[in-house]
């Protein structure tokens, strides 16, 4: 790298599977591989495409394994399906598939519509699991509860938030369905409840949506923010709020402490 190179060393074993350097180095060996330009024809491009990839894969020490592969038509399905072979091997088609643990589906108008089911499935599971130690322990007070809706469900309803994009208003319902419905019982509320109250009340508010009522307030308009700042102004010993990109957890429970023990207090 840079002009700099490592002494030679031998690997009769290749890269640990789970190294974190894994799929960089896959990455620097796989670079080369391009693919020439062809019709769109899934029958001769497909082909085609295939026997690039094994004639570079043959040139690079590699095998490409036909029965560990899969092929997904996205679009229109031809009445005639055209069979396709990797090293003499027919590949087989598939509707849907799991890569990385994200599941593709072809036939759907959203491609990740199962993988939305699956992990809103997951999740209210997860929630009953949770809520079930209240036959042990009773009521599960909400401060305990946000933590273990925290570290049990959230994690399933912002699984791959970073590469798949909510165009789906259907599929994102079932996320946040669940979320609500896990939110409402942990404060003891009504399924038709207000919606605002279940993250306001478990401090879980949108980070997006308190930067832009932030906005608003900075703005001299009218906003979450701008009532929070007047409610904690107007107490018989006022407190004022910190601007937002300053509030950290430290000043949070400062604040807390201010308002459930009265004094003059300005956290900054």
């Amino acid at each position: 790298m840079a002009g700099a190179h490592s002494d030679v060393f031998q690997s009769d074993i290749g890269v640990p599977i789970g190294d974190p350097a894994s799929p960089t180095l896959w990455d620097l060996s796989f670079a080369d591989f391009k693919l020439h330009l062809d019709p769109d024809d899934l029958r001769l491009g497909g082909v085609r495409h295939l026997n690039t990839f094994a004639r570079w894969c043959g040139n690079n020490m590699l095998e490409a394994n036909a029965t560990k592969s899969w092929v997904m038509i996205f679009g229109p399905i031809p009445s005639v399906i055209p069979v396709l072979t990797l090293n003499g091997i027919m590949v087989r088609y598939t509707d849907r598939f799991a890569y990385v643990g994200i599941t593709f589906q072809s036939t759907a108008r959203n491609i990740f519509a199962s993988y939305y089911a699956a992990k809103a499935s997951t999740a209210r599971g997860t929630g009953y699991s949770v809520l079930g130690i209240e036959s042990y322990i009773g009521d599960l007070p909400p401060k305990e509860g946000r933590l273990l809706y925290m570290a049990c469900i959230d994690p399933h309803l912002v699984s791959a938030a970073d590469i798949i994009v909510d165009v789906d208003d259907t599929a994102l319902a079932l996320l946040e369905k669940v979320q609500r419905s896990f939110l409402r019982r942990l404060l003891g509320l009504d399924q038709h409840s207000m919606r605002a109250p279940l993250f306001t009340e478990l401090g879980l508010y949108a980070k997006v949506a308190l930067e832009d009522s932030y906005d608003l307030y900075l703005n001299n308009h009218p906003g979450y923010w701008m009532d929070l700042v007047y409610a904690l102004r107007i107490l018989r010993f006022p407190v004022e709020l910190p601007s937002l990109p300053s509030l950290t957890a430290e000043l949070c429970e400062k604040l807390g402490k201010a308002v459930t023990r009265p004094q003059c207090v300005i956290c900054n």
